[in-house]
């Protein structure tokens, strides 16, 4: 492995590794109830859809262009993930209906808005395409 892509690998589990210190450190995970790791596997699941947005921006001389909105999206979502991740988990409540109705609601939210976006871009980058072949036969 390329040692850039060890680095990179680092920066992208430097998160996780905060994260999952504080998270067992802090708490006692043997009280712990289902909301609490509902919440855990949301925020985890929100931090591996940020990463995986790289492969979701169509690829060419216009990827910075369709990736941005994906990219922000995808923070938002993280960072609205962390934020009511955090709170179920410091709250605890008994009940797991209210955790798994928001976060699903959350996540719900984020690939609708995603798959919006990818579609887009798709749409776009074909006319762009179309316009170029277009103009080059002329």
């Amino acid at each position: 492995m390329k040692r850039f892509n060890i680095l990179w690998l680092l920066l992208n589990s430097l998160f996780l590794i905060v994260f999952n210190l504080l998270f067992f450190t802090i708490g006692n995970v043997s009280t712990f109830n289902k909301s609490v790791w509902i919440s855990y596997g949301f925020i985890h699941f929100a931090y591996f859809t940020l990463l995986l947005t790289t492969l979701l921006v169509r690829k060419g001389s216009e990827a910075h262009i369709y990736g941005r909105p994906l990219y922000f999206i995808a923070i938002c979502y993280f960072f609205v993930e962390l934020i009511t991740g955090i709170t179920f988990i410091l709250i605890a409540p008994e009940t797991t209906k209210i955790t798994i109705i928001i976060q699903v609601i959350l996540a719900a939210i984020f690939l609708g808005l995603l798959l919006v976006n990818m579609i887009a871009n798709e749409h776009t980058a074909d006319n762009a395409e179309r316009r170029e072949t277009n103009n080059t036969n002329l």
